[in-house]
């Protein structure tokens, strides 16, 4: 995750903690073939958000979101169907708060500047 203050990049490091939810370790890079597909390298820490089919799967990484085929990861931690729905709700909770987050540093940051 990275955000901009009055033209200074921050950049904030993610950190693998496993913390119970759903998630996979990539066992080979997926380049993606579409769109909607989810890019990452091997040894990258996917959460899983639903099973699309047996072969497909769809997740998260870096803030990204997107399907990617089953074959190209282990499961450590597999999703339950019935928590699917609740997991991307509260995905989509985060990413607005995020937003909200960056909007007030770049409030903070155009106060601070208006004041020198």
């Amino acid at each position: 995750m990275s955000f901009c203050l009055n033209a200074v990049s921050i950049a904030i490091p993610f950190i693998w903690q496993d913390d119970g939810r759903p998630h996979c370790i990539a066992t080979y890079d997926f380049a993606g073939e579409a769109a909607e597909d989810l890019v990452f390298k091997a040894g990258s820490h996917i959460f899983l958000l639903k099973r699309i089919n047996s072969e497909w799967l769809y997740g998260s990484l870096d803030g990204r979101e997107g399907m990617f085929p089953a074959a190209f990861v282990d499961v450590v931690s597999d999703i339950d169907e019935g928590k699917s729905s609740q997991c991307i709700c509260l995905l989509s909770s985060i990413k607005f708060l995020n937003k909200l987050l960056i909007n007030s540093f770049n409030v903070l940051a155009l106060l601070l500047d208006v004041r020198k």
